[in-house]
């Protein structure tokens, strides 16, 4: 949808009156005994701008009051003390270190730890042969000998 824009020589003239319309003076209105129809000022909120504070009326004083005959008061019972308060029972403080943690017998197996362990046990199997059939041996030659 184009816009059509209209040069301000084309725009047609407002005709404003320049002079204000007349007032009817406050005699004729009297003499008539009609009124100009105004209608109510609304006013914002608050005080008018530019206005002024004025000093507050001060109340006249009154005569002393009348004394009015009032009822007894109930008697009144002593007051009920409350139950004492329950102590304040404090948590433990939480530990500042915490607790050792158990370290598993030995860590992890590696491939080489592996093999070493390996050898290790060989070594001491095949020693422990060595030593036994040494032993068999010599226990057979104290016999033949003695």
């Amino acid at each position: 949808m184009p816009i059509e824009l209209i040069p301000p020589e084309a725009l047609p003239e407002e005709t404003a009156p320049e002079t204000p319309p007349e007032e009817t003076p406050p005699e004729q209105t009297e003499i008539t005994g009609e009124t100009p129809a105004e209608e109510p000022v609304r006013r914002g909120r608050g005080r008018p701008a530019g206005s002024k504070n004025k000093a507050k009326a001060t109340p006249t004083p009154r005569a002393a009051p009348q004394p009015v005959a009032t009822p007894q008061p109930a008697p009144v019972e002593p007051p009920v003390e409350p139950p004492p308060p329950k102590p304040v029972v404090r948590r433990p403080r939480a530990p500042r270190k915490p607790p050792p943690v158990e370290e598993p017998e030995s860590p992890p197996e590696t491939p080489q730890s592996y093999r070493t362990r390996v050898q290790r046990e060989y070594r001491e199997i095949r020693t422990q042969q060595h030593l036994e059939r040494r032993d068999r041996f010599s226990s057979m030659l104290n016999r033949f000998m003695h």
